[in-house]
């Protein structure tokens, strides 16, 4: 999953997240209209194996570190709490 995290740190200046949610870890960047990387944070997802080649995660963590790593991008770059909005898009796999 992708978002777009639009945060208006500057009547002129808009930023995006694009936050990664993957089965290791949840990773979010802060980058410029122009695409350029203002700041990153990453989080591990905590993983189970109570068997032999059976693995479980937690929605709750993995929903925990996305928040945790958009608001870490957004404390080390200084943008305002209240994103100017925010959109969900999907991803395409072998496309």
């Amino acid at each position: 999953m992708e978002v777009l995290f639009m945060v208006e740190s500057d009547p002129v200046e808009w930023h995006y997240v694009g936050v990664g949610m993957g089965t290791a870890r949840v990773s979010a960047a802060l980058v410029t209209r122009e695409g350029q990387m203002k700041t990153t944070a990453e989080e591990p997802v905590t993983i189970w194996e109570p068997h032999s080649d059976n693995y479980v995660q937690s929605s709750t963590d993995i929903w925990s570190k996305g928040c945790s790593t958009v608001r870490g991008v957004s404390d080390q770059s200084g943008a305002p709490d209240c994103p100017g909005g925010v959109e969900t898009l999907p991803v395409r796999h072998g496309a």
